[in-house]
């Protein structure tokens, strides 16, 4: 039975897992002022889409959440620039 259970609540854990990063990631999209880019914005539409949608392609939705994470990185700063 805990076989059972366990295959049935894994990926709810991980959707759930992924929802909450994908928000903790926007807010530093947003802190970090990639939020006003297309590309960043379409990266998020995506991957919540993903995330949410019912029944959820967990597989499909990690990967996405990762690259929106990947999208929302700090853009690099010119050698000897202040920040």
């Amino acid at each position: 039975m805990k076989a059972v259970e366990s295959a049935y609540t894994a990926p709810l854990r991980e959707r759930a897992e992924l929802r909450y990063s994908l928000e903790r990631l926007a807010e530093r999209a947003r802190a970090n002022g990639r939020s006003t880019s297309p590309t960043v914005r379409s990266g998020l539409v995506e991957a919540r889409e993903a995330v949410e949608a019912t029944p959820c392609d967990v597989t499909l939705a990690r990967f996405l959440v990762e690259q929106y994470q990947f999208l929302t990185r700090d853009l690099p700063t010119p050698e000897g620039a202040s920040s």
